[in-house]
């Protein structure tokens, strides 16, 4: 997509995406039981966000705690560059693919778990090399704070195992196996575990969900570690 048009396009996205995650909030951790009319209670006069600012994304776990599924489209803009690469709702991850004697240390769902959403939508659509997935991973992890020691660990970590995930991705897509979830499964998966819906999806015929792009321009930042004057605090953060 053309960068100017990617530009225009932010503060709409924003404003939807902004209204979808209020809904989410006001429905799941207020009170459950609110109206579907709940939009047009919501207001929005203030604005959309600050896009230099990234909303944490909103995400519901299978039943079983090991997958979740993206509950809006998770949209991130690179630095100060036009450059925006969309998640689309419904999206599967297992967000960090810690090993389970590491998960004290590094929890699947962190303060990465933005950084680990991308990753893992970048090793499905393997529209970048998979080199620059793994920088990608990393440049959204110092955007969105995470401490430089986890940096450091969580990129090593993929840099040396993630030639078998991407492989084991690339041939799942081959198999025709959904990871974008589309209508009506794409909704509050906490009653079911995904090996079930996946048969629920091969059972009813069901179509994959849209796969935004990701442009040439996207994967061309991940061609080092960091955006231009981007840095990174060591060792201040939780551990």
């Amino acid at each position: 997509m053309d960068p100017a048009r990617v530009t225009a396009l932010l503060p709409a996205l924003a404003k939807r995406d902004t209204l979808y995650r209020k809904l989410i909030h006001l429905r799941r951790e207020l009170n459950p039981g609110l109206p579907a009319g709940l939009a047009d209670s919501v207001d929005l006069r203030s604005g959309p966000p600050r896009l230099d600012t990234q909303p944490a994304p909103v995400f519901e776990a299978f039943i079983d705690g090991r997958q979740w599924m993206l509950q809006g489209y998770l949209i991130h803009r690179f630095g100060r560059t036009p450059h925006v690469l969309i998640v689309p709702a419904g999206f599967v991850t297992d967000l960090a693919s810690v090993p389970d004697l590491a998960e004290p240390l590094l929890p699947r769902n962190g303060e990465y778990s933005t950084a680990a959403i991308i990753h893992d939508y970048l090793y499905w659509t393997q529209a970048c090399t998979r080199e620059q997935s793994d920088n990608l991973m990393s440049i959204v992890m110092k955007e969105t704070g995470v401490v430089g020691w986890k940096d450091l660990l969580i990129h090593s970590a993929v840099r040396l195992g993630g030639q078998r995930p991407w492989d084991l991705n690339r041939e799942r897509k081959a198999d025709g196996v959904i990871r974008i979830v589309n209508v009506p499964w794409d909704r509050s998966p906490s009653e079911i575990d995904w090996d079930t819906l996946q048969a629920t999806l091969r059972e009813t015929h069901s179509r994959a969900g849209a796969e935004p792009r990701v442009s040439p321009q996207v994967c061309a930042l991940g061609n080092t570690t960091r955006l231009p004057g981007q840095t990174s605090t060591f060792w201040v953060g939780d551990v």
